[in-house]
């Protein structure tokens, strides 16, 4: 059973149940009920993103057209909506730049458009975070393997994270679980792919 909520319901009733006036405990009593509330938030996300992590499907592999799949995808993710924190400048773009990959790929729809979303999202919050403007997302054909490249104009991952960044439980974000590209590889490379950034 998830312990989160019965702990997270009584820390609100002995919040509503002080009808007392003094200013310092009713202080101390918010304070506490906020942190209460976004810890308990942070661990369901972790909670769920573990599950997700742990239970990551098998591919079923079907023909796929990733450029139809590039094109779907971006019209299906909304910028603002994947915004890590409210902000005043507007939403970065997105965009796809499709060149036709020739013939269908063997791939999972459902699984590359979690990575996909996945991807974009982190790309999103990177770019607002540091004032950048656009994310591109990319389907094309490389010399032997079909290619989904999510680029930005953001300043990058830094170099000596490079390695680590798709590992479990690392992240660069204030907020983050450090699960959510660590699910992308493991999808990745269920379809014997391979994904690394720059």
């Amino acid at each position: 059973k998830n312990p989160l909520t019965p702990i997270q319901l009584v820390v609100q009733q002995v919040h509503q149940a002080y009808r007392g006036d003094d200013a310092r405990f009713r202080k101390a009593l918010d304070d506490a009920r906020e942190m209460v509330d976004e810890e308990v938030a942070t661990l369901r996300r972790l909670v769920s993103e573990f599950s997700e992590f742990a239970r990551l499907p098998e591919p079923e592999l079907a023909p796929l057209d990733l450029v139809v799949l590039a094109r779907e995808a971006a019209r299906g993710l909304d910028p603002s909506a994947l915004r890590g924190q409210p902000s005043d400048r507007p939403p970065p773009t997105l965009t796809t730049e499709c060149v036709t990959v020739p013939g269908p790929v063997k791939a999972d729809a459902q699984l590359l458009r979690r990575c996909i979303d996945n991807l974009v999202r982190n790309a999103v919050q990177a770019v607002d975070e540091h004032g950048g403007q656009s994310v591109v997302l990319c389907a094309r054909r490389g010399r032997e393997e079909a290619i989904l490249e999510v680029r930005d104009d953001g300043p990058g991952v830094p170099e000596e994270a490079r390695e680590r960044v798709f590992q479990p439980y690392f992240t660069t974000k204030e907020l983050g679980t450090g699960l959510g590209l660590a699910i992308v590889k493991k999808a990745v490379l269920e379809h014997g792919g391979s994904i690394e950034c720059g």
